[in-house]
């Protein structure tokens, strides 16, 4: 599968190839895993890979990697999440009450 990406990224090619989306689709897994162990499962070199990642950092593909926190593991009975909605998408939402000052917590 290939499939065509935007231009204008300098030398970059504008070509996501079958190598890019198994590397995309491991680091989505475990964006942890070092360009050996991502080389390992793919069958290239290290350098490949080392290459292949700087490439889609580049072209803006790869924003970052980040941790899933099991908040159960850690004895969170509890998670609160703070979101900033404008208060014209509340109802498309399916928001409907809010309390506190108006910029505190909404109640579904």
């Amino acid at each position: 599968m290939v499939e065509f990406m935007r231009r204008g990224h300098g030398n970059d090619s504008l070509l996501l190839d079958d190598l890019d989306h198994e590397i995309l689709r491991i680091l989505e897994e475990d964006c942890t895993l070092t360009y050996h162990e991502i080389a390992k499962r793919i069958g290239r070199s290290p350098w490949t890979v080392r290459h292949r990642i700087e490439r889609l950092r580049r072209m803006g593909i790869i924003k970052g990697c980040r941790a899933v926190v099991d908040y159960k593991a850690l004895s969170y009975s509890e998670v609160i999440l703070f979101f900033n909605v404008p208060p014209r998408t509340w109802r498309r939402l399916g928001l409907h009450e809010v309390s506190g000052n108006g910029q505190g917590i909404i109640h579904n």
